[in-house]
């Protein structure tokens, strides 16, 4: 752990503000390449993490969208969705589906608690007072292996943003980014 940083959380919270300054914009869909960054800058600075599996709901009162293991077989795209988790959080740069197939404003980078006891989803954050995002394991008997992505570029992108970690500039925060600290503190918007 790199002594500018003095938790893996503070680590993440820059990361989650400094990413889409680094990754362009036109990856703000793809889960497998935005969370293989993630894992890749994370194990760089020895915070131990994991690509994980997930489908992702969006919650209305009214109604759920979820995106990943649909069972759609789109040629040349993956069916899933897959995040990158610490001991204790979840990862999300990938979040950006709902904006763009259904109109839901949503951050672009979501940091949030991996749930503590026995349930069967992962996590969730609150986006209003009515909607929420919850990340739940995929269906049973998917194929949930994400697809590795061009390793120069993964690590083009992640050798830029460990490079923005270690200085010792703040970030400018010019994105929707969505940090939840551990414990039961309310969800904080950076826009």
């Amino acid at each position: 752990m790199s002594g500018l940083h003095a938790t893996p959380a503070a680590l993440i919270d820059k990361l989650a503000h400094s990413f889409y300054e680094v990754v362009p914009h036109q990856y703000r869909t793809y889960c497998s390449f935005t969370s293989q960054i993630i894992q890749q800058v994370l194990v760089h600075f020895d915070v131990p993490c994991k690509r994980v599996p997930c489908q992702i709901w969006y919650t209305q009162p009214d109604h759920i969208y979820v995106i990943g293991f649909l069972g759609k077989d789109t040629p040349q795209k993956w069916d899933g969705h897959v995040v990158c988790c610490t001991d204790h959080l979840l990862i999300d740069a990938a979040t950006h589906h709902f904006e763009r197939d259904f109109g839901l404003q949503v951050p672009w980078t979501v940091v949030t608690p991996l749930f503590e006891f026995p349930t069967p989803a992962l996590a969730h954050t609150n986006i209003s007072a009515t909607d929420a995002i919850w990340w739940q394991p995929p269906p049973a008997q998917t194929d949930t292996p994400p697809p590795l992505e061009p390793q120069a570029l993964v690590d083009q992108y992640a050798t830029e943003l460990i490079q923005r970690l270690e200085a010792v500039q703040p970030a400018t925060a010019s994105h929707p980014a969505q940090f939840k600290p551990t414990g039961h503190a309310p969800a904080k918007r950076f826009i």
